[in-house]
C-alpha cells in the first residue's frame, strides 16, 4: 500500500468550513443567550502542544528512515503518519472555526467581554495554524519508500538490467545445453 500525501485542497476546504461553522455559532450567539464562544488558553495550549508532540514523533521517523541510526516498530510509522494526518485536518477545521468566531466578534472589540474572547480566539488560531503546519510537516517526514512492488525506486532504476554478480557464461551454458 502506497500512502499518499493528503491533498492541498482538504485543508482548505475544512478552513472554510471551519469559517463557514464559526460564523454560524458567533452570529446564533448574538441574538441568543447560548453563550459558547472562544476557548480557554489550557486547550490552545494543549493543541500547541500535540501539535510538537506530532513533530516530534515525524522526525523520529524521518531519522529512522534516512539514517537509520534507530530502531523502530514498522507499525509506529504508519500511526504517526495517521496522527500526523489527523493533526494537521484538525488543526485547519479548528484555524477556520476560531477565524469565523473572530470576524464577527471584532466589531464588539469595544465590550470587555468579547475583548476577552476576542483574544482567545487569536491565541486559538496560532494553536490551529501551528498544528496544521506541524501535521503537513510530520506527515511529509512519515512516508516510507516503497520496499517491494513496481514502486519502489530501486526495481524501477534496475528494470531491464540484470542483478550484480550475473554472468552471460551461466546463461549461455544453460540454453547449450
Amino acid at each position: 500500500m502506497k500512502a499518499r500525501q493528503t491533498p492541498w485542497y482538504l485543508f482548505v476546504l475544512l478552513l472554510i468550513l471551519g469559517i463557514v461553522g464559526g460564523l454560524f455559532l458567533a452570529k446564533a450567539t448574538e441574538t441568543t443567550r447560548f453563550e459558547v464562544l472562544g476557548t480557554p488558553y489550557f486547550v490552545s495550549i494543549i493543541l500547541i502542544t500535540l501539535g510538537l508532540l506530532t513533530l516530534e514523533l515525524g522526525w523520529t521517523v524521518h531519522k529512522y528512515i534516512h539514517d537509520k541510526t534507530r530502531d523502530i516498530a514498522p507499525n509506529r510509522a504508519a500511526n504517526t503518519l495517521i496522527i500526523a494526518k489527523a493533526v494537521s485536518l484538525a488543526g485547519a477545521l479548528l484555524c477556520g472555526w476560531y477565524i469565523g468566531q473572530f470576524l464577527v466578534i471584532i466589531p464588539h472589540n469595544d465590550v470587555d467581554y468579547y475583548k476577552k474572547i476576542l483574544f482567545e480566539c487569536g491565541f486559538a488560531v496560532i494553536a490551529g495554524m501551528i498544528d496544521l503546519v506541524c501535521g503537513i510537516i510530520a506527515e511529509h517526514w512519515c512516508v516510507l519508500p516503497p520496499t517491494e512492488g513496481p514502486e519502489n525506486p530501486h526495481i524501477q532504476r534496475y528494470r531491464g538490467k540484470k542483478p550484480h554478480g550475473y554472468s552471460n557464461e551461466y546463461d549461455n551454458e544453460i540454453h547449450s545445453k
